[in-house]
């Protein structure tokens, strides 16, 4: 049972409640499918990055691990600066 002071007092107020409480889940959800969104493109851009790495190191096997840090490293270093990242990185040392 509501407390008085939580219900609703009309029909009106229940329907601006409403439509307050949808406009909230609707933003919610909004954001949280931009940051999975966003997640999944940095990590198909690590991916990218860390095969051309792989690649630059004429396909040598026994470095993945060295690839994929170094991959995040340089894709987490471009998002952080807010430069769109259109193309893996590919820095080789």
């Amino acid at each position: 049972m509501k407390h008085p002071e939580t219900a609703p007092r009309t029909v009106h107020d229940a329907a601006k409640k409403q439509k307050r409480n949808n406009s909230v889940v609707k933003s919610h959800s909004s954001a949280n499918s931009k940051s999975i969104a966003s997640s999944i493109e940095r990590d198909e851009l690590i991916r990218q990055t860390a095969y051309t790495l792989y690649q630059a190191r004429s396909c040598a096997s026994g470095h993945e691990l060295d690839d994929w840090l170094q991959a995040e490293a340089q894709v987490d270093q471009m998002l952080a600066r807010g430069i769109p990242v259109a193309e893996p990185l590919a820095e080789t040392a």
